[in-house]
């Protein structure tokens, strides 16, 4: 009866790792995006001519050269698009 339980086991273990490898992985990061959150994209990537950014985008962007407050990036100037 012991050989049976386990031998039972060990088919179930395997059954699930091999589903488990099988098996579509579901992401976090697929989230869908609101009209809201798109909006928001949109205002932060129209930026005006003559504007300092920085380019890693850490912080909006704003009327004086310098380096970002959070990396401490030198900002770039924002060109026409």
């Amino acid at each position: 009866m012991k050989k049976t339980i386990l031998a039972f086991s060990f088919i179930l273990c395997g059954a699930l790792c091999i589903n488990a490898q099988t098996a579509p992985a579901k992401s976090s990061s697929t989230t869908q995006t609101t009209p809201a959150t798109t909006q928001k994209h949109k205002k932060h990537n129209q930026t005006a001519v003559g504007m300092y950014e920085c380019p890693m985008k850490c912080e909006p962007a704003s009327k004086t050269a310098g380096k970002c407050a959070k990396c401490g990036m030198d900002k770039v100037k924002v060109g026409a698009k």
